[in-house]
């Protein structure tokens, strides 16, 4: 692929000197007269090499190189700048801090100029080169966190719900939310409904005469059941990765009520983590809509009135974070779809 280079000088003695420099059909060459002539020309086609001289009319080259760095579109462009000899030293420093790679002083030698630009470009493709290499590793790092992630989920839900459809339902909620209540940005929510997934990992520690108990724990092994948020936080650990450090949250927090009264630690109002209160509902309409060894499944219009109006003192409105539990009655019909998507004993 022939490389582009774009020539700014507003004395056409520089510019044809520069394009006989560079001739030879090693490069596509564009000139232009003036700053804002030079923006116009980026703008309809990206040049891989700019050499920008300061001193022009209308616009002079270090206000040019000043709105190309300051755009994400263009900001990756290379400057060489070309100087007349005159220039003063500040000027020289000033294009340098604003990312100019280097200066050409005039009256410069032609094949100076062609093997100083021949370096440059070459360095170019090796940036681009390492860039790529790193994005690849990059896609294949996350890859691999998701996968670990998705492992250590179904470990956790193995014990509870061998066919692993709670987990997507689960994502899939927290998702929908997330999207709708048009929470951070879109990576963000994506890492916020893979973190979700983690939710009962702490259940690998809850004995199975419990776990899979048919009928109402007891209030000794309910507190052992309680105990799962702190052995899932535990596990999950202190790391730096963002969506580990989401994961860690939710694990502890999603059973916590908006009106301190969940557990384990009695948290109240935005004492707790958005991500848990989104995934706190999440949780309770799967439970509802999913058949427990203790418990028949609910219809949807049923679970919708024990989570918008309550029932007794398990569920009750005051529970949820209040923009969750609206944003929830504005699109519980896609609850419904998603539960019926990925059915496995929902009614």
């Amino acid at each position: 692929m022939i490389e582009s280079i774009l020539i700014v000088d507003d004395e056409r003695s520089s510019r044809e000197l520069l394009k006989k420099a560079l001739g030879g059909g090693l490069y596509n060459i564009r000139t232009a007269t003036n700053g804002e002539e030079a923006l116009i020309l980026v703008a309809k086609k990206t040049p891989d090499l700019i050499l920008l001289d300061i001193q022009m009319p209308i616009m002079n080259g270090l206000e040019v190189c000043k709105r190309l760095k300051a755009d994400p579109a263009t900001n990756n462009i290379s400057v060489l700048f070309i100087t007349a000899s005159r220039t003063t030293s500040e000027d020289q420093i000033g294009g340098l801090n604003l990312g100019a790679l280097d200066y050409i002083t005039k009256p410069f030698d032609p094949k100076v100029v062609a093997a100083r630009v021949k370096n440059y470009l070459m360095l170019k493709q090796y940036q681009n080169q390492l860039e790529h290499l790193v994005a690849l590793k990059t896609i294949e790092l996350e890859k691999t966190q998701r996968h670990i992630l998705e492992c250590l989920a179904k470990a956790g839900e193995m014990r509870d719900d061998d066919t692993g459809s709670h987990l997507k339902r689960i994502t899939m909620y927290v998702l929908t939310l997330l999207e709708y209540l048009n929470w951070e940005n879109k990576t963000m929510r994506e890492m916020g409904s893979q973190a979700a997934s983690l939710h009962d990992l702490g259940k690998i520690g809850v004995p199975d005469a419990i776990l899979r108990k048919p009928s109402r724990l007891t209030p000794e092994e309910i507190k052992i059941m309680q105990l799962h948020t702190i052995t899932g936080a535990l596990i999950i650990g202190d790391h730096p990765s963002d969506i580990l450090k989401m994961a860690k949250k939710i694990a502890l927090e999603h059973h916590e009520n908006w009106d301190g009264t969940g557990y384990p630690y009695g948290l109240k109002g935005n004492n707790i983590s958005f991500l848990a209160a989104v995934v706190h509902l999440a949780d309770v309409y799967d439970a509802l809509r999913t058949e427990r060894p203790y418990k028949k499944a609910f219809p949807h219009e049923r679970v919708i009135e024990i989570i918008t109006i309550g029932e007794g003192v398990r569920t009750l409105p005051g529970h949820f974070h209040p923009d969750v539990l609206q944003g929830f009655k504005e699109i519980e019909g896609e609850f419904a779809e998603i539960a019926l998507e990925y059915a496995n004993e929902v009614e």
